[in-house]
């Protein structure tokens, strides 16, 4: 499978300077993505990835940090639009349906390019690309904008109420996992509905574990112990 890469078409008018620009980006994007199809990650260098987008490798540099970066683009992209398209919902919309809104236009363009995330996927998953430092890094600062912008819109200090930090973490969670599991898991085809389908089940194991911690707070347990291997 083609693991290349697609943008959306621009909403404003570009200057000859932006076009250039997007064109060189969308060159390297595509020039990574076809030699890692056909030769592998680790044999797509950087001095190849440029050559083959007829550009210095310094020039690279000047639009991607490193080659990793190359494969996250477009879902650090998604990210961006994600956040600026919540924090441009109307300010007297709940804020919670403001998020749900945000999310379903974010499942209906991960659907529409499945293919591309799917291939992005296989590739990081191969070379464990996902669970760096790095992308764990860019993962929770996205979660504190989405939860400094709950914040603002309830009205509350993130440092004295827990709500929207608790609220940003679990939600999008469960909107990761059912980006994990993909459109073709639910019966609909649809990334939105297995998200719901998460929060349900989500939602039904809070409220156990809320039941089960009124019951436990009444009883004295003691401290939590372990236990010590014999020396």
């Amino acid at each position: 499978m083609s693991g290349e890469m697609t943008q959306s078409e621009p909403q404003v008018q570009m200057s000859r300077r932006e076009r250039k620009v997007a064109e060189t980006r969308t060159a390297i994007l595509k020039a990574a993505c076809e030699l890692i199809d056909s030769e592998g990650y680790d044999e797509a260098t950087i001095e190849r990835i440029a050559e083959a987008a007829d550009i210095a490798p310094r020039t690279f540099f000047r639009y991607f940090p490193n080659k990793e970066a190359i494969l996250f683009a477009e879902f650090d992209a998604a990210r961006e639009a994600m956040v600026a398209g919540l924090r441009a919902r109307p300010a007297d919309e709940d804020v919670l349906e403001s998020l749900a809104i945000i999310l379903k236009q974010l499942s209906v363009e991960i659907d529409r390019r499945w293919d591309e995330f799917a291939w992005v996927r296989e590739v990081t998953g191969t070379h464990s690309l996902g669970r760096s430092h790095e992308r764990i890094v860019a993962s929770q600062e996205v979660n504190a904008r989405v939860a400094e912008i709950l914040a603002e819109r309830m009205g509350v200090d993130p440092q004295s109420d827990p709500r929207p930090n608790a609220w940003t973490k679990a939600i999008m969670a469960a909107f990761g996992q059912a980006v994990l599991l993909g459109p073709q898991a639910t019966d609909s085809g649809c990334t939105f509905d297995m998200f719901i389908e998460v929060l349900n089940s989500t939602i039904g194991a809070l409220t156990k574990l809320e039941a089960a911690a009124r019951v436990v707070c009444t009883q004295d347990y003691g401290p939590l112990t372990h236990a010590h291997p014999d020396n």
